[in-house]
């Protein structure tokens, strides 16, 4: 179930200032910390507001592997592990059921590839589609009765003119 859009622009902004905040301490954690800078940095308006449990997936993977790779001890990674694994999900703080997750302890998110064309460029193509629509009924819809107008008014004088 999709978290609400707000929801979801909250919660990416926790996850960025979490993994600002948060020191890599191991070289995998460092990098896996540098590729979600550039996945958030490359999201655009609709992934970040409208396409909730893709984008949702794909940053709570992001932040759970960080937490893999940034455990040292092997307490600290068995924490992880629990955490990954028996932790409460927002979904279930939000009183509805708990994604399915992979027996690795991540989410199922798609592979994050850039479609051909970007979801707000075809977004704002539909907007601007409606729009044109919208103003060529509005124009028929004026110019109608205009034009109704100016044939009665001929008609009226075409009538006047025979008694005349």
């Amino acid at each position: 179930m999709a978290i609400l859009d707000e929801d979801l622009e909250k919660n990416l902004a926790s996850l960025v200032q979490y993994f600002n905040e948060t020191k890599a301490v191991t070289s995998k954690a460092s990098k896996i910390k540098d590729q979600f800078a550039n996945w958030y940095s490359n999201l655009g308006w609709y992934a970040k507001t409208v396409s909730a449990d893709d984008t949702w997936n794909q940053a709570r993977n992001y932040r759970d592997t960080f937490n893999a790779a940034n455990a040292v001890t092997p307490q600290q990674q068995a924490a992880v592990a629990h955490v990954q694994n028996a932790g409460i999900t927002s979904e279930q703080m939000a009183g509805n059921q708990a994604q399915a997750k992979l027996s690795s302890g991540l989410y199922a998110a798609p592979d994050p590839e850039p479609p051909l064309i970007p979801t707000e460029y075809k977004v704002v193509v539909v907007i601007g589609g409606i729009a044109a629509v919208l103003l060529a009924v509005y124009g028929v819809a004026t110019a109608a009765p205009v034009a109704l107008a100016g044939y009665a008014a001929s008609r009226k004088r075409d009538r006047m003119r025979r008694y005349f």
